[in-house]
């Protein structure tokens, strides 16, 4: 009896899996070794799979050039996506964990994500205008699609010629903890304009991430401090918005 998998080249085999529906190769996966693995690691076909449970339509392209997914992963995904509820359009940012320095104790980094007026977080001050800090951010999905970061500067209305205090650039990194040999992802640096108006940076493709902790690096400062000629950033919102995924994730292949 000749093997159903011995019929076409697998290259033909895999351009037909991709015209079949999902629920279509749930059934071929169980006719032979070859093709239960041909399609369990066939990852363009795992992430156009994905991309349709995400946003209802297989027009998304997802960048995923900087994730660390061994193949299989997109078919483990796939099958958690159909399993829970996908939280659309919502900041992705949980609670606040962690500032690199703080000037005041009412200036924290936890106002940050109040979103209320006069409420913002606060660098140490600094002799050195080139001075970067941090922020850490545990997210709510360790799964990530991201399509938005928000910052907003804080204008000290308080302080003489109310002064904008914004950092010069910011950049933000997707990990799996607060450890930075565990980031998935960097984005590009992003200028920041010297301005208390919320500024979105688009990602168009989304980027979609593994990791549940945001660390955004704030780089350089702007404004110094009359009272003591130090310079500081004072931030009163960070935002990061897209679909938030909580899975049960292996990371191995199997």
């Amino acid at each position: 009896r000749m093997d159903a998998a011995n019929i076409f080249p697998l290259e033909i085999w895999n351009r037909i899996f991709w015209l079949l529906p999902i629920s279509d190769l749930r059934s071929v996966k169980l006719i032979c070794h070859l093709f239960n693995d041909s399609i369990k690691y066939n990852e363009p076909l795992w992430q156009n799979a994905c991309s349709k449970v995400l946003v209802g339509s297989e027009s998304l392209s997802i960048d995923t050039s900087n994730r660390n997914f061994p193949i299989s992963v997109w078919h483990n995904i796939y099958n958690t996506l159909t399993k829970n509820e996908i939280k659309k359009n919502r900041n992705l940012i949980g609670k606040a964990i962690l500032a690199s320095s703080q000037d005041q104790p009412i200036e924290k980094i936890e106002n940050t994500l109040n979103n209320l007026p006069n409420q913002y977080w606060c660098s140490g001050g600094s002799p050195d205008n080139e001075k970067e800090e941090f922020l850490i951010y545990e997210l709510e999905s360790n799964i990530n699609v991201i399509q938005e970061f928000l910052i907003q500067p804080f204008r000290a209305e308080f302080h003489y010629g109310r002064p904008c205090y914004s950092p010069r650039k910011v950049r933000f990194n997707i990990s799996t903890s607060k450890n930075r040999d565990d980031i998935t992802f960097t984005s590009s640096v992003f200028n920041v304009a010297k301005s208390d108006s919320l500024q979105n940076f688009t990602f168009n493709p989304p980027i979609l991430c593994h990791g549940s902790t945001l660390i955004v690096d704030v780089i350089g400062h702007t404004q110094i401090q009359l009272a003591d000629l130090l310079y500081y950033t004072c931030i009163q919102r960070i935002g990061l918005k897209g679909l938030g995924l909580r899975l049960k994730l292996q990371l191995e292949n199997n």
